[in-house]
């Protein structure tokens, strides 16, 4: 047994020595070639595409709650049954039902309220046919008085007969006084009974749809019963939490916002900049954006996006036309610095690249590349400066062909 172990190591270590030698021969060989020829020998096998130019945009996505801009709850100012809840044409008010400003939405009993206006409008004539004949009788006394005095005077009067007439011009006076005040009296009664009564029309303080009904018809109201809510939902607002160091960026008078929501997918709605809030929650370190976005309506008139539904805000925080953009997974970055690799005359050229706007998978290039050259967009990774490429088409999957 000790004989044949012998010979194998034996033969082992001849075979070993052997393939050793050959591996230094060749590695010998390689070096003692020029690095020009070396890299002649050597083809990369990449993908490869245009350096193009186009729109590119930097956002920031943000998620919130729809609110309305206005809500007001619309209570009755005095006591009584709701007589009907209708619109002055006829319209019965139910949710959804679109209201102006100033509108007639509901009505209370007040027949009793009409009878107090019509009573009160008497009074007034009353007061007023008073003040004219205190009118009347304030001329009479003044005549009376003036014909006294001259008669006095010519020694054909007494002066009991003198103050008589004084006296009663001086009630004269007063009475129309008197009258007048009553008449003022009478116009601030008239005008608080039809005030009561006008009370008994609701009106929306505000445009808008009526969003809730509390109460139906015949229900008794006091001041504090709510009858129907009515919120303004042509605009709605959006508040939006942002990130504070992106404040710099945002401008209300031109930075561009699209808003989406779940119900509507792939619809765009067009909102605005309405404030940037003064202040930066130390917690979150954000700061909050109140957007106005614009309502739409379908093809019965209905507006689209209600208070309360939860949408998705796209804030463009810079833009620009006319960019060098490239995939962002064809530059390699080394030491702080990112390095792109076009081809020219077969061969790989690698280039220093400034980037500016990224957005998802593409960025734009400030400076490094131009518009029309050739990029390696897949296996620049395995490249070196000067070696000879071999383009290939991408796989159905996306990865290199062969």
């Amino acid at each position: 047994m000790r004989p044949i172990s012998k010979r194998l190591m034996t033969i082992a270590l001849v075979v070993a020595i052997v393939l050793a030698g050959i591996w230094a021969f060749r590695y010998v060989q390689q070096r003692s070639r020029p690095a020009n020829q070396q890299q002649d020998e050597q083809v990369a096998r990449v993908v490869t595409a245009i350096v193009k130019t186009d729109r590119i945009e930097q956002t920031v996505t943000l998620t919130g709650e729809l609110k309305a801009i206005a809500s007001v709850d619309i209570k009755p100012k005095i006591s009584g049954r709701l007589e009907r809840l209708a619109l002055e044409d006829g319209t019965v008010v139910v949710e959804g039902t679109p209201v102006g400003k100033g509108q007639v939405v509901a009505v209370l009993e007040h027949h009793d309220l009409q009878a107090q206006v019509a009573q009160a409008r008497a009074a007034l004539e009353t007061a007023r046919a008073a003040v004219q004949a205190a009118e009347v009788n304030l001329k009479d006394a003044q005549r009376e008085k003036d014909r006294m005095e001259n008669l006095f005077i010519q020694g054909s009067a007494t002066e009991q007969q003198r103050d008589r007439a004084l006296a009663a011009y001086d009630r004269a006076v007063a009475g129309l006084a008197q009258a007048k005040a009553q008449l003022a009296q009478a116009q601030a009664a008239l005008d608080l009974a039809e005030v009561t009564y006008n009370e008994a029309f609701l009106r929306s303080p505000l445009a808008g749809v009526v969003t809730a009904k509390y109460v139906d018809p015949g229900t008794m109201l006091s001041p504090a019963t709510p009858v129907l809510q009515v919120q303004t939902i042509e605009q709605l607002k959006f508040l939006v939490a942002i990130p504070a160091e992106f404040l710099p960026r945002i401008d209300p008078d031109k930075t561009s916002v699209d808003v989406e929501v779940s119900a509507y997918p792939g619809r765009v709605f067009k909102a605005r900049i309405a404030q940037v809030y003064p202040t930066v929650d130390p917690g979150t370190r954000t700061a909050t954006l109140e957007l106005l976005v614009e309502n739409q309506t379908d093809g019965r008139g209905n507006y689209l996006l209600r208070p309360g539904m939860y949408a998705t805000a796209r804030v463009v925080l810079a833009a620009k036309a006319q960019a060098v953009v490239v995939p962002a997974d064809a530059l390699i970055r080394l030491l702080g610095k990112y390095y792109a690799f076009t081809v020219k005359d077969d061969k790989a050229v690698r280039k220093e690249v400034t980037l500016g706007i990224r957005s998802g998978q593409v960025v734009e290039v400030i400076s490094g590349l131009s518009a029309g050259e050739e990029l390696v967009i897949s296996g620049q990774q395995r490249l070196i400066d000067g070696v000879r490429i071999e383009r290939v088409e991408q796989d159905l999957t996306g990865g290199q062909g062969q």
